[in-house]
C-alpha cells in the first residue's frame, strides 16, 4: 500500500505527490485544487527535503486550499438558451435538431450567437463539440500572440504549438521547443490569455520559478501579478 506523504498545517492534514524530473532545478510546488497538491523536484532532492519545504509552505498551501474551496463554482449548462464564454464574453447558445433534414453536424459562431446543428442534444455532445471548436481557433490565435511575445523577448526560435484538453493545467514548455496549451484559454479574456503566453515564454529563457522568472516577466508585463491573480480567482471557467 502507497502512503501519500502528508504534513500538517494546525488540525489541517495536507497530502502532496512528488514529480522528479531530471531537467528540474528547484522545487515547485502546486496547488492544483482544494485537495490535490504537486510538487515538481530535481531528482537530486530526497523525500525529506522535500517535506521540510512542503511544511514551511504549509501555511500558504493551506490558504491556497481555503481559497479555492469558498469559490463558486461556474456551471456550464450545455443547453439551448444557456451561454458560453469565447474571449471573455459570452454568447447565448442556440441548438437545432437536424434528425428531419439531415444536416452535417456543426457548431458555429454566428451573429454573436453559438449556433449548434446536431441529432444529438445531450450536454457532454455539445460539451465535447464546443471543446473541438475552441481548439480548431485556438492554434491560430495562439500562433499570433506566441510570434508576439517571442518579438519582444528576441527569441528567433520557431515553436511548435500543440493544443490540450487538460483538466488544469494552462499551458508549458515541452521538448524541442514545443508550447502546449490547454484548448480552455479561448474562454478567458486576450488579455489574461497574454499572461499565459508570455508566462511560458519567458520559461525559455529561465526554466524554472526563481526570482530571476519573475523579474524576467515583470519586465514584459508589468501589471502580471493582477492577471495571475484573476486566473487564481476564476479558475473554475477552464473546468465547467
Amino acid at each position: 500500500m502507497t502512503v501519500t506523504p502528508s504534513v500538517r498545517f494546525g488540525k489541517a492534514k495536507i497530502h502532496y505527490d512528488i514529480v522528479f524530473s531530471s531537467k528540474r532545478r528547484k522545487i515547485e510546488i502546486v496547488v492544483l485544487d482544494s485537495d490535490k497538491i504537486k510538487v515538481f523536484a530535481p531528482v537530486t532532492k530526497t523525500s525529506q527535503e522535500i517535506h521540510k519545504i512542503v511544511k514551511s509552505n504549509s501555511k500558504w498551501i493551506f490558504q491556497k486550499q481555503l481559497k479555492l474551496r469558498n469559490q463558486t463554482k461556474t456551471f456550464f449548462a450545455y443547453l439551448s438558451g444557456s451561454s458560453l464564454p469565447y474571449l471573455g464574453k459570452k454568447y447565448p447558445l442556440q441548438i437545432l435538431d437536424t434528425k428531419r433534414n439531415n444536416e452535417s453536424e456543426s457548431f458555429s459562431l454566428r451573429k454573436g450567437r453559438f449556433i449548434v446543428k446536431t441529432n444529438n442534444k445531450e450536454p457532454n455532445h455539445i460539451r465535447n463539440l464546443y471543446g473541438n471548436w475552441l481548439a480548431s481557433k485556438a492554434s491560430n490565435f495562439l500562433e499570433c500572440e506566441v510570434k508576439n511575445y517571442s518579438k519582444i523577448l528576441r527569441i528567433d526560435e520557431e515553436f511548435k504549438i500543440k493544443i490540450k484538453s487538460h483538466k488544469n493545467r494552462l499551458g508549458s514548455l515541452g521538448r524541442n521547443l514545443t508550447l502546449n496549451f490547454n484548448r480552455n484559454l479561448l474562454r478567458l479574456p486576450p488579455k489574461i490569455i497574454d499572461y499565459v503566453v508570455a508566462h511560458e515564454l519567458c520559461h525559455v529563457k529561465i526554466p524554472d520559478h526563481s526570482p530571476a522568472f519573475w523579474r524576467q516577466l515583470a519586465l514584459l508585463m508589468p501589471d502580471y501579478r493582477s492577471k495571475k491573480g484573476w486566473l487564481e480567482t476564476n479558475k473554475q471557467l477552464l473546468t465547467s
